[in-house]
């Protein structure tokens, strides 16, 4: 079954998140999907996740996507991916900049009867804010 689900992660990220997809999101989550944490304004279930793709798909061009490592047990995936993007429309509340940036993070799926119905993700979204010069650069610290 592991396997299994590792194969299903990747079509996900690939076809989903990697193509802005919302038409595969039915053939991969459940319609009750939990996501964690929950994104304010946005609705749980499939729904959410399809709302979240046009959201990307809306904000981001450029966006390029790798898993850099994957691991599986029982029912659960996790995931170390990176992301590569433009933004080049609104973005979380912040305006268009145009600037590119990288982010990395991990993200955990569960699965039942062939379908993610929860799942976990954090992401270094600092760093992000940071390169679109949302968020000035930290100074390096004396000494």
């Amino acid at each position: 079954m592991s396997e299994e689900n590792k194969a299903l992660t990747r079509h996900i990220f690939d076809e989903v998140w990697g193509a802005n997809d919302v038409n595969k999101v039915d053939k991969y989550f459940a319609a009750n999907f939990i996501s964690h944490p929950e994104l304010p304004g946005m609705p749980q279930g499939s729904a959410g996740v399809k709302a979240q793709v046009r959201m990307f798909a809306s904000a981001l061009s450029d966006t390029h996507n790798v898993i850099e490592d994957q691991f599986a047990e029982g029912d659960k995936v996790a995931i170390r991916w990176s992301a590569t993007a433009r933004q080049t429309g609104e973005f979380v509340g912040v305006p268009a900049t145009g600037k590119q940036f990288k982010t990395t993070a991990i993200t955990i799926y569960r699965f039942k009867d062939g379908k993610a119905v929860e799942g976990w993700t954090e992401y270094n979204s600092l760093e992000m804010m940071q390169q679109l010069g949302v968020v000035p650069q930290s100074a390096p610290a004396a000494g």
